[in-house]
């Protein structure tokens, strides 16, 4: 199971199936309830660590469908 902080270097290096897959297992939830979380925790990195991300905020996600 994947910590917190490791989670969050997914989300920093748009490892976003795996980031969704991981707060799933980690907190038992759906899908659904996994892209809020993520949702929220790339808005909260964008404001504490926005150097910290790979891709632009405009670019982050494009090509990920859920």
């Amino acid at each position: 199971m994947l910590t917190r902080d490791q989670i969050d270097d997914l989300l920093l290096h748009e490892q976003i199936p795996h980031a969704l897959k991981a707060i799933m297992e980690r907190d038992g939830c759906s899908l659904k309830d996994a892209i809020v979380v993520v949702d929220k925790r790339v808005r909260e990195l964008r404001d504490a660590r926005p150097g910290d991300f790979t891709v632009s905020e405009e670019d982050y996600g494009r090509d990920i469908y859920t």
